[in-house]
């Protein structure tokens, strides 16, 4: 620069999910559970408008923009999630199980007992690599 001085550090912005000038990224899919869908669509909705990258650090955010990813998710139900008994399956094979936490006090349901009993359950399958 003219001053002799440092360059100017750049901040790095998401995009905005209406920006139509955003350079198009690769698109990154989720297969989801029906229960994942219909409980959680203020969840599916972030995702899919892609603000759900305002949550992230800047270093995440970061990341996203070097790896050339679409801020958007497609989220996908896949009757095949819905039968292994997690909420998404990702590629690794891991599979993510979503809960709200106050249904681990929920006595009626069997509560956070009942979720670790699941949990142990699923793992035993040996379905998914990591949970």
């Amino acid at each position: 620069d003219e001053s002799g001085g440092e360059a100017a550090s750049v901040e790095h912005q998401p995009y905005a999910a209406e920006d139509t000038n955003r350079p198009p990224g690769r698109q990154f899919t989720l297969l989801t559970s029906e229960r994942f869908l219909e409980t959680f669509p203020l969840v599916v909705t972030e995702m899919a408008t892609g603000r759900w990258v305002q949550t992230l650090t800047d270093y995440e955010q970061e990341m996203i923009q070097n790896a050339n990813m679409s801020q958007s998710v497609v989220v996908a139900d896949c009757q095949l999630v819905d039968q292994m008994g997690v909420d998404i399956e990702l590629a690794d094979g891991g599979g993510i199980i979503v809960q709200q936490v106050s249904s681990w006090q929920n006595r009626e349901g069997g509560g956070y007992k009942a979720f670790l009993r699941y949990l142990v359950d699923l793992a035993a399958s040996a379905r998914y690599n990591h949970l």
